[in-house]
């Protein structure tokens, strides 16, 4: 168990940093006699050992320099997208109580959990005063409060990879980074982009890949989101049943279509009620869209089409689909939608299962054609269709080329792999969808040659540089993933002008 200590803030981290561990080694001491011989878990914590004690104290805070913008809570909170914007954060409101382990009641946290992701502006990352100065870490530019969502080290990994890049096309131009920046913030975005960086709003637009005029094929793809819906079995509509499905990113619904199965001899109408929800869990609250007339004809086996033209709540990223009881009238399931979602009746829900039903626009489009590889995204966050990925139901050995039309130099291939696809956390010790073997070739004088041979790779982000040559084709062949039955990619890009020995 690892406990975080805190000093109360009255010694100065910087100038008195001896004093300040001396003080965070007797605040441990003290809290580890506590437990021992004090506390209510002294009985349990009898064979409990201290390990160890840190001997170096690490600074939160301390000294913050002020660039031409100081980010502030309210920039955060509103999620502000800065246009000179070059990396972005998303970690809570996370400030501790400035008494620490003396804050008593109050707890020694003091923070805000439900903040969104936010952009940091280029301009906090250089100072104002003194012209040739850049700051990465905790000492940039942002308020105590609004450094709490920055302060993380993936985020300020990515803050760091900004400035380091920023100081040296400077330093190319012999420019300073404020003149820079009002001239060039479009160069800065896409080099980072280039380099793996993710930047809200922006794509690859580099005029120097070779892959973005390229013509792009596959050995195959998994068609997803060619809608095939296929039916599992009928379930009566002997009570009201629903359904819920994703509609993250819409802000409206054009139709509604429901495939409905009718043993009545007569005609049945009924009402169908559209609910706006902002969480799974919330299927018996949420916010009333519309309520749309269901005309079912006696003996129908096919889809009903619901014009609906609703804009959505802007809270929404479900909408339920409410059916009354209708006599001798079967609502299918469906067998293959999956997603998140689902379906119930009275108080019981069954997620990831699904009534037929299909709504236009689709939020949830799943596209892993062979193009998406040159569309400049390389997060499904940013683009749901940003990925091709091979048919699973096809063995590997797959491939994906880019044919650019006729010899053109080429001496670089940049790969960026699908480690996390769905904004996870990546598994440990490695993600199954990332490529584990591959190999580059390229079509020279009517034949292929081998320019790259990688096996187990783990890594997210590969550049790959050979000696110029004249290829029609670049093509990468996939025998081996970490444990995935498809091969998939977020980008490939090809360069000429990219220095190799």
């Amino acid at each position: 168990m690892a406990v975080k200590m805190e000093h109360p803030g009255d010694i100065d981290d910087t100038l008195q940093a001896e004093e300040a561990r001396d003080e965070l080694i007797k605040v441990t001491l003290a809290f580890w006699d506590y437990v021992k011989n004090s506390s209510d878990v002294t009985d349990k914590a009898e064979h409990y050992k201290l390990k160890m004690i840190p001997i170096l104290d690490a600074k939160r805070e301390s000294r913050r320099l002020v660039g031409d913008v100081m980010v502030n809570q309210n920039d955060v909170e509103a999620g502000r997208l800065f246009e000179d914007r070059i990396a972005y954060a998303g970690w809570d409101l996370d400030i501790h109580h400035p008494k620490g382990i003396y804050s008593g009641e109050e707890g020694s946290l003091d923070y805000k959990d439900d903040v969104p992701l936010n952009s940091v502006p280029y301009r906090s990352t250089y100072s104002r005063n003194i012209e040739n100065l850049f700051m990465a870490g905790r000492c940039m530019s942002y308020s105590h409060v609004a450094l709490g969502t920055v302060r993380v080290q993936a985020t300020l990994a990515t803050v760091g990879q900004a400035a380091g890049t920023a100081a040296a096309l400077c330093a190319e131009r012999e420019m300073n980074p404020r003149e820079f920046g009002k001239k060039h913030i479009g160069l800065l975005q896409q080099e980072l982009v280039k380099n793996d960086q993710t930047i809200q709003g922006i794509k690859n637009e580099d005029p120097n890949d070779l892959a973005r005029k390229a013509k792009v094929t596959a050995s195959s793809y998994e068609k997803v989101g060619e809608e095939v819906i296929s039916l599992e079995r009928p379930i009566g509509l002997t009570m009201p049943r629903w359904v819920m499905v994703s509609v993250k990113g819409l802000k409206k619904i054009d139709t509604v279509r429901l495939y409905l199965e009718s043993d009545s001899g007569t005609d049945q109408s009924a009402a169908v009620q559209l609910t706006g929800l902002e969480e799974i869990a919330q299927h018996e609250a949420g916010t009333p869209i519309k309520k749309v007339v269901l005309n079912v004809p006696a003996g129908l086996k096919g889809w009903v089409q619901l014009p609906v033209n609703a804009t959505l709540p802007k809270t929404a990223k479900f909408v339920k689909i409410a059916l009354p009881q209708m006599s001798q009238v079967n609502w299918p399931i469906m067998s293959n939608r999956g997603g998140r979602g689902g379906r119930g009746y009275k108080d019981t829900v069954s997620t990831g299962e699904f009534h037929a039903v299909k709504i236009e626009p689709r939020a949830d489009l799943k596209n892993y054609k062979p193009e998406n590889v040159i569309n400049g995204w390389t997060r499904l966050a940013q683009n749901p269709a940003s990925m091709w990925r091979s048919d699973p139901t096809q063995s590997l050995p797959q491939w994906i080329e880019l044919d650019f039309g006729k010899p053109t130099p080429v001496n670089a291939v940049q790969l960026t792999f699908v480690t996390d696809p769905n904004g996870h956390r990546a598994k440990l010790p490695f993600e199954e969808s990332c490529l584990k073997d591959y190999e580059i070739s390229a079509w020279v004088n009517g034949k292929w040659v081998s320019l790259v041979k990688e096996t187990y790779n783990f890594q997210r982000f590969r550049v790959h540089p050979f000696k110029t040559l004249k290829a029609q084709k670049i093509r990468l062949s996939v025998s081996a993933t970490h444990g995935s039955p498809s091969a998939s990619l977020f980008e490939i890009r090809a360069y000429h002008n990219l220095k190799c020995q």
